[in-house]
């Protein structure tokens, strides 16, 4: 009987340290606002599969300290707002967090944010002092100070490349004791030096572009930091690769990213088997990810089938991403449908009033799901209030739904999402609430349309770039 107690003690014990390794903290102190009520946010973003699963955390500080204890199963990405700023910038928009690090941020002073203006202590430290060392090395050169429009194409590559060697050099002098945290920082830093650079490369394309390219980018092979199973869930697959695949391959596909895999999937999913076959691990990665976000965006599409078809012959089907695909490809068969009855929604406006669903009856509803800093959104926004114009007086109900807190979500209105629309947002639930969950919503801007009784039609041309297509395709439901 005493050795079964024994053994039952040792279960409890060691059970509960088990649980308490996998406890991790962010916790930090605002010298110079003991006496002052600061706000203080802390968003923990999955980071795998390119996803936006996230938790969110909120204190209300008056003596400049606080602390976040939470679960993690696996590597995330965090980033802590007070009073709605990112206190790593300048810098970094979030840093890397593993399970069990107890991480402690000072900040002297509330007023001069950034990853220079902290001291960074406790477990799990050395990767974002590392972070740190390498930022401020790269803001010493200036660049960050000119701005982005006046400088020319030749600038901007010759920029990148003064960023990328001096990464480079840094993270070959420096070491940490898990390798796999020194592939995470340099890539989130190549990843971070690289975005605008290839998406204004796509977008402006040109033969100067052409030249700088070959000479900055691939001679000098500047995507191998992606070119790895244990980076790629978390940077370089959504944005990076792409933009380099389809400046590789100008001859065979044009556009952006964004629009030609949902215009063109075939296309662009045969790019990917042609640029990335000999890196089995990336290929299936961005097959995975842009299929499945396919599915999710052109649920209504008559070539899903062809898409799907395309995926399983040329994935192995072993990848991890797999059954999500596949598993992504039957539910928006069977819960999207055209003609189903759409969420039934009960969601306030900028003065609190609420609104439902069945307040729009008789009338064709467009549907515009958007965030506060979202790019894309801020591209299709004159075209919406274009569309607007149009259909004055018409049965078509504009309805833009955010999904920020309250107060980045009133900024955005006009800027990432039409003035005109009827401005509705998730109450400070995010993307965690209900109808994000119902229409699948993982990617913005959003467009759906529903009939004049609140049911499915699908989704319609993108505005931005088929004003016509689009205008015809609410047309016909009039």
């Amino acid at each position: 009987m005493k050795k079964i107690l024994v053994l039952i003690v040792m279960y409890i014990i060691t059970t509960q340290n088990s649980f308490a390794q996998t406890k991790t903290r962010i916790s930090g102190l605002i010298e110079n606002a003991k006496d002052t009520i600061i706000n203080i946010d802390l968003l923990i973003f999955d980071g795998q599969f390119a996803e936006t699963k996230m938790q969110e955390f909120h204190i209300e500080t008056n003596n400049g300290k606080f602390k976040f204890d939470f679960d993690l199963k696996r590597t995330g990405k965090a980033t802590v707002y007070i009073n709605n700023r990112i206190i790593f910038i300048p810098g970094s928009f979030g840093v890397l967090v593993n399970p069990g690090d107890n991480l402690t941020f000072t900040i002297p002073d509330v007023k001069k944010l950034g990853l220079d203006n902290m001291n960074i202590d406790g477990k799990g430290s050395d990767k974002l002092n590392l972070l740190k060392a390498i930022n401020h090395k790269l803001l010493a050169t200036g660049i960050h100070l000119l701005f982005w429009d006046r400088t020319s194409i030749t600038e901007k590559y010759k920029n990148a490349d003064i960023y990328l060697n001096i990464i480079d050099s840094m993270c070959s002098l420096n070491k940490l004791k898990d390798p796999r945290d020194m592939k995470l920082i340099k890539a989130q830093l190549v990843d971070g030096t690289l975005d605008q650079v290839l998406a204004h490369s796509v977008k402006y394309y040109s033969d100067s572009v052409a030249i700088l390219f070959e000479k900055y980018i691939k001679r000098k092979n500047r995507i191998e930091p992606f070119l790895n199973k244990e980076v790629i869930n978390y940077y370089g697959g959504r944005f990076i690769l792409p933009s380099y695949m389809l400046l590789s391959n100008r001859d065979k596909i044009q556009g952006e990213s964004h629009i030609v895999r949902f215009t063109k999937p075939l296309d662009y999913n045969k790019l990917i088997v042609n640029e990335f076959d000999e890196e089995p691990y990336v290929r299936d990665f961005l097959l995975s990810y842009f299929t499945r976000d396919f599915f999710r965006a052109k649920w209504d599409s008559p070539v899903s089938q062809d898409v799907l078809n395309f995926y399983v012959k040329h994935v192995n089907k072993n990848n991890p991403h797999f059954q999500e695909v596949l598993d992504t490809f039957e539910d928006v068969q069977k819960n999207l449908k055209r003609g189903d009855a759409f969420y039934n929604f009960n969601l306030p406006d900028t003065t609190g009033r609420r609104h439902q669903l069945a307040d729009f009856k008789g009338k064709i509803i467009l549907l515009d799901f958007w965030f506060n800093g979202c790019f894309a959104c801020k591209g299709i926004a004159p075209s919406i209030e274009k569309a607007e114009e149009y259909f004055k007086g018409k049965d078509i109900q504009f309805i833009s739904i955010g999904i920020d807190k309250n107060e980045p979500w009133k900024k955005g209105i006009g800027i990432f999402s039409s003035k005109n629309s009827l401005q509705l947002y998730t109450e400070e639930q995010r993307m965690n609430h209900d109808i994000i969950k119902f229409a699948k919503v993982t990617f913005y801007p959003r467009l759906i349309v529903l009939d004049k009784n609140g049911n499915i039609i699908g989704v319609p041309p993108n505005p931005a770039t088929d004003f016509e297509g689009f205008t015809a395709y609410l047309n016909k439901l009039l």
